[in-house]
């Protein structure tokens, strides 16, 4: 559906009045905080995921079993996505969000055929099987069963792709397509127009941390900003030379400017210029952010709320999932364990 840009009050668009309820309901299934911690303390993968098996979002698929914990993943997403997106009524919004995924199986697809290798780490969450992709890559054409807002997105992306054979060019391709798409279709109202440029004044924080960390040069830094942001990509380009503790004064936001003292001093106590403690307090950023939404009653926000929470569930449990495979510790784990929704 096409939504109107609202300029009143986030959380009154009363269309989506019956989707609220249900995503409402369903908040209540994710697994909260405590829940969380408990998972932490098991010791073992398996064991995780036959604790994992308890809660009633995963209880059916667990059972299912002979799935690997990222297939396991991957379907609760699905199963997410394609309820938000039949409750909200075929919203720009919704389908926007889903639509990363399809963008990123793009991009898995492209690199290896680039390398001449078998693709690794594809998704099933979006929108277009990877037969539709492969048709979409090699005959340019749209199956009649794909949405169009999906399929017209991905043709432009393979086309713009194949200028390049470059796997770097490509990331940052599909990433300043897929986000221009992100910030102008979330931008139906103030809420999540501000959602959504942060997101991007984030992703371009952390790509000057990771830049000047491995010490390339601007050139690198340029090619991979993204615009849209609150803070003007200029600023990052200007602010470029010198060391990390002289730009974060300059920042034009008190919270991005503690987010990045915060992990400059990690990583002066480590020294290590790592983006792990960044990547999370971003992360939790967002979190706290979009958390908003529980406030509203009406409109679209909550759905993307939901969205939002239920990703942060599955980011937690990757984390935790993974980190038991290589018998890391629960301290380790709870070091870079992001902030919970529920």
């Amino acid at each position: 559906m096409k939504e109107r840009r609202e300029a009143t009050k986030p959380g009154t668009d009363t269309r989506y009045t019956y989707a609220v309820g249900r995503v409402k309901a369903l908040e209540a299934k994710l697994i909260s905080g405590p829940a969380m911690a408990g998972l932490l303390e098991e010791e073992t993968q398996a064991e995780v995921l036959r604790a994992l098996g308890e809660f009633p979002d995963y209880a059916e698929i667990v059972a299912a079993g002979d799935r690997e914990p990222e297939e396991i993943l991957d379907e609760q997403l699905r199963r997410v996505y394609e309820l938000v997106c039949e409750l909200s009524l075929g919203s720009t919004v919704v389908k926007t969000l889903r639509l990363k995924y399809d963008f990123h199986n793009l991009k898995v697809l492209l690199k290896a055929r680039l390398s001449k290798a078998e693709p690794q780490g594809l998704s099933t969450v979006g929108f277009l099987t990877m037969e539709q992709l492969a048709r979409i890559l090699d005959e340019k054409t749209i199956d009649s069963g794909v949405d169009p807002f999906a399929g017209e997105a991905m043709l432009e992306a393979v086309s713009a792709a194949e200028e390049s054979g470059s796997p770097v060019e490509i990331e940052g391709i599909l990433d300043r397509l897929y986000y221009r798409l992100f910030v102008k279709n979330l931008s139906v109202n103030p809420f999540l127009e501000e959602y959504a440029r942060r997101t991007i004044d984030l992703i371009n924080l952390r790509t000057l941390w990771r830049v000047k960390a491995m010490e390339w040069p601007e050139e690198k830094l340029t090619e991979n900003l993204l615009p849209g942001g609150t803070v003007e990509v200029g600023f990052f380009v200007a602010n470029f030379e010198g060391p990390m503790g002289d730009l974060i004064p300059k920042v034009p936001d008190d919270a991005y400017r503690k987010m990045l003292r915060e992990a400059l001093s990690a990583y002066q106590s480590r020294k290590a210029l790592s983006s792990l403690r960044l990547d999370r307090l971003a992360d939790d950023f967002l979190v706290e952010f979009i958390r908003e939404t529980k406030k509203f009653c009406f409109g679209l926000e909550p759905l993307v709320g939901y969205i939002a929470g239920k990703e942060n569930e599955v980011t937690r449990l990757r984390t935790i999932l993974h980190g038991k495979e290589k018998a890391l510790s629960s301290d380790s784990l709870r070091e870079v364990l992001r902030t919970s929704y529920a």
